[in-house]
């Protein structure tokens, strides 16, 4: 897992067509249909990361809320205040891929 956070997050693609995201330890995860998947971005020139935003509703169910998540490689690090990934195989450029495909945007 990333070297970036202690929590890793691992993404699953269930068969009702969701997408669960549920990290290895400690929060809770969540799930999201396709739909609900506002924004995927890749960003190689961010150390490889890429950018999605998903429209999550809230605890108390009423409304839902626009969250910001950055998939990092598991290679990635933090110098100081920069995230680097010197070593970074194309594991981000497929889930970027596969994220896509998800959404229908191939």
């Amino acid at each position: 897992c990333a070297r970036i956070r202690p929590v890793c997050l691992q993404a699953h693609l269930v068969l009702d067509n969701s997408l669960v995201f549920q990290p290895t330890v400690g929060s809770k995860g969540f799930s999201v249909s396709p739909d609900k998947m506002l924004e995927v971005i890749d960003q190689p020139q961010q150390a490889n990361r890429v950018h999605v935003k998903v429209a999550i509703r809230n605890q108390k169910r009423d409304k839902e809320d626009k969250k910001n998540f950055k998939f990092y490689n598991a290679a990635s690090y933090l110098d100081g205040f920069s995230i680097h990934c010197d070593q970074c195989d194309d594991s981000m450029r497929v889930l970027f891929v596969l994220l896509r495909q998800v959404r229908g945007q191939q």
